[in-house]
């Protein structure tokens, strides 16, 4: 059997706001709680690996990882190992670990596809 590789990463920058909600002025926390006139901003960045078999696995993050696509592309998602320990030079690459890679493993090994 040859190797998987992955041959595209997707990302889609998702955004959204809460109106009313902010921080609670009375407590010491940052955690949000209802206050009126008050937006809160939030995002994430939703990843979408591909793979050459048809197994695209999705992941949600708080970093933009396209800065690692070029190094990954062509990589097997296997081997979370090589993928990591090849990012210490690639900017944003150690920082983001491989957790993005899981859920296309996960369906690998499973054989779930999503097309």
């Amino acid at each position: 059997m040859k190797p998987i590789k992955i041959t595209k990463i997707e990302i889609h920058k998702v955004e959204w706001e809460l109106n009313d909600i902010g921080p609670d002025e009375n407590a010491r926390t940052i955690t949000p709680v209802y206050n009126p006139g008050n937006k809160l901003k939030g995002g994430t960045f939703v990843t979408n690996i591909y793979t050459d078999v048809g197994v695209i696995g999705t992941y949600p993050l708080s970093v933009d990882i396209s800065g690692i696509a070029p190094y990954v592309i062509g990589k097997n998602p296997l081997l979370r190992e090589e993928l990591f320990n090849g990012m210490v030079d690639v900017p944003s690459g150690p920082g983001v670990g491989v957790d993005w890679n899981w859920d296309a493993i996960k369906r690998m090994k499973t054989g779930t596809k999503i097309f």
